[in-house]
């Protein structure tokens, strides 16, 4: 697998990566999430529970858990991973029967720590629903940063 940096530089370069979020549900109910773009960089990977993903800003901003495990990569990498290029996002869920949906957005951004890493997604195509629709033009948020709209803070 490259490093982030790899793929940074690869995406400053002028390669257009689909990037993509897998989701899924076993058998025994655990809730899964692999995230990434085409060239197999995760950048969210959620299978097992072992990291508690209840976790503060800083830790989002630069991340937590192990690539090789559970995982996020940093929403400042995110960032700069999203900033300068289009890139689609690609939403694909498998739930605990093999049943497999997708949810495909034609463009995807995240700002900076600054602007609070607000999320843009642009037009849904596919066949799992839009749930990305009320969360594109929003801020995103922690329980020690709340950033949402809510009247109470959607991240306790």
């Amino acid at each position: 697998m490259e490093s982030a940096d790899d793929c940074v530089h690869r995406i400053q370069c002028g390669d257009d990566e689909l990037c993509y979020m897998h989701h899924y549900v076993t058998e025994s109910g655990i809730y899964g999430f692999d995230f990434g773009c085409a060239s197999k960089q995760v950048i969210q990977r959620r299978f097992n529970g072992s990291v508690n993903f209840y976790r503060d800003w800083q830790h989002y901003k630069n991340g937590l858990g192990q690539a090789s495990g559970e995982y996020w990569i940093g929403n400042d990498i995110i960032h700069a991973l999203t900033a300068d290029l289009n890139h689609a996002l690609m939403v694909i869920m498998t739930d605990y029967n093999n049943v497999t949906k997708y949810a495909e957005y034609s463009s995807f951004r995240e700002t900076n720590d600054k602007n609070g890493y607000q999320l843009t997604c642009g037009k849904y195509s596919g066949n799992a629903g839009d749930s990305l629709w009320q969360h594109s033009g929003h801020k995103f948020t922690t329980y020690d940063r709340d950033n949402d709209i809510d009247p109470g803070n959607c991240a306790q």
